[in-house]
């Protein structure tokens, strides 16, 4: 089988890690068990890691805008980034994997960035301002966001199917949080 698949290096690994000879149990090895229980390890807790980054952004924007009203404007670019960027999957019939999962909680904190540096600067100016605003602040968060494209770039340009996906995922999220920050 090919173990570069995940499922199929998960079925080899659980296949060979303890194998009756004679009564005596043994255990195989190599890199494709640990392969496989770091991808199990990745399911397990890649739906609490998204969980817990949404839920820890929450309360932070609590503590920082003390209102619901102003944390609801602050996560309505990341929000319509999210649903963008599923619909943009969905179209391009781009997969979460075991690899690119683990993109999701940058996602989320650098598209929340975004709407708080942009907000902020909205309140220190009371509203006034807008083109200033936009243009200043604006353009810091169009540097922040393509600094960090440029860094996942590396990855989308490698041979290797994982990071390649890590690095392509990142660069569609981050572009979009962008984008949905400055819409």
């Amino acid at each position: 089988v090919q173990l570069r698949d995940g499922k199929n290096a998960i079925a080899f690994s659980r296949d060979v890690t303890n194998i009756d000879l004679n009564g005596k149990t043994v255990s195989g090895g190599g890199s494709f068990v640990v392969f496989a229980e770091m991808l199990e390890v990745m399911i397990k807790n890649s739906k609490l890691a998204i969980i817990l980054s949404f839920l820890s952004v929450f309360i932070v924007l609590i503590i920082d805008f003390k209102k619901i009203s102003r944390v609801f404007i602050v996560s309505l670019p990341l929000l319509s980034g999210l649903i963008s960027l599923s619909f943009i999957m969905f179209l391009a019939d781009i997969k979460l994997n075991f690899f690119n999962i683990i993109v999701i909680p940058s996602v989320i904190g650098i598209g929340i960035d975004n709407g708080v540096h942009l907000y902020h600067r909205f309140l220190e100016e009371k509203g006034q301002h807008l083109k200033t605003i936009f243009i200043n602040t604006g353009g810091a968060i169009f540097m922040t966001s393509l600094t960090t494209i440029i860094g996942f770039s590396g990855l989308a340009i490698a041979q290797h199917g994982g990071l390649n996906s890590i690095g392509k995922f990142a660069i569609l999220g981050i572009g979009i949080s962008f984008a949905a920050t400055i819409g």
